[in-house]
């Protein structure tokens, strides 16, 4: 996890109500980063049809497709449980379920471990095990690599969280704190925004 000095600065949502079935339900979908997931889809069912030139089985496309699911579901979890002192402070993640207290970090982590599991118990069984284990790299890859080292990273002391290039060569960069003006010129200069 990534350590956010809490100052009187800091954005803290007040605590609503309890919250209902249906809030914590759409807090642990919300965890899974479904529009992340949709994208991803898109691009693994129509190549199983071309690498079978024709249609692949129904099983086949619905084992990937569950799987690739739950496997992804579980990095975008997993991802969301290491970020949660962060996502309190930005404004594009304040409102997920994690800083708003619906889910505990625990039980998120419990979550996204069981669909890590899952998600490579239903590819190894029912896609193939080749698929099993690189579902797994990448979602290692996505926690370890992604999520711990290149998700943030310190600067003279201070925090910056960024968001890596994206599949259409992007870059936006979200900074939590700021205080030298010539660090903000280059992370302005580089495709950045400082706000």
């Amino acid at each position: 996890m990534t350590h956010v000095d809490e100052s009187p600065s800091a954005v803290h949502q007040p605590k609503a109500g309890p919250a209902t079935l249906k809030d914590v339900l759409g807090a642990y979908v919300g965890l899974t980063k479904p529009r992340v997931i949709e994208l991803l889809l898109l691009t693994t069912v129509p190549v199983m049809f071309f690498a079978d030139r024709g249609v692949p089985a129904l099983g086949l496309v619905a084992a990937t497709v569950v799987g690739g699911t739950l496997s992804a579901g579980s990095a975008s979890t997993l991802n969301c449980v290491y970020d949660r002192d962060i996502d309190e402070q930005m404004r594009r993640t304040r409102r997920r379920a994690l800083p708003r207290h619906i889910v505990s970090p625990r039980s998120a982590l419990v979550f996204g471990l069981t669909l890590a599991v899952l998600s490579t118990v239903i590819l190894a069984r029912w896609v193939n095990p080749l698929s099993a284990g690189l579902a797994l790299l990448a979602n290692a890859f996505y926690v370890l690599v992604y999520t711990m080292v290149l998700g943030s990273f310190r600067l003279d002391g201070k925090l910056f969280w960024a968001v890596q290039r994206s599949a259409w060569g992007y870059e936006r960069f979200e900074i939590l704190e700021i205080a030298d003006p010539e660090v903000k010129t280059i992370f302005t200069t580089q495709g950045g925004t400082c706000r």
